[in-house]
């Protein structure tokens, strides 16, 4: 499906180095996701996302998608915490 494709584009772009290409592929996978109402998709790709700002070294976005996702994680009876890398957690702790 043309939503998974644009995802695995951005991985691809991230692996490469090339982030405003990922940036893009992420945020349109994951819009589609929401669109869709395929919440463990989109939360998926926003943890991509997220490690994509974490590597960036820009922690306040990734808090920003962490609180985002809270929502469904706690459908999940998950805290958004639980859903986040230990790095991206720490960086949120710093802030």
């Amino acid at each position: 499906d043309r939503v998974r494709c644009r995802w695995l584009e951005g991985k691809v772009a991230a692996a490469e180095v090339r982030e405003e290409e990922a940036l893009a592929a992420f945020a349109e996978a994951r819009q589609e996701f929401v669109d869709r109402e395929l919440d463990a998709d989109a939360a998926l790709v926003t943890l991509d996302l997220a490690l994509l700002h974490l590597r960036a070294g820009r922690p306040a976005e990734v808090q920003t998608l962490a609180e985002e996702m809270t929502p469904i994680f706690q459908a999940q009876r998950l805290g958004r915490e639980a859903a986040l890398p230990p790095a991206a957690r720490d960086a949120i702790g710093r802030l």
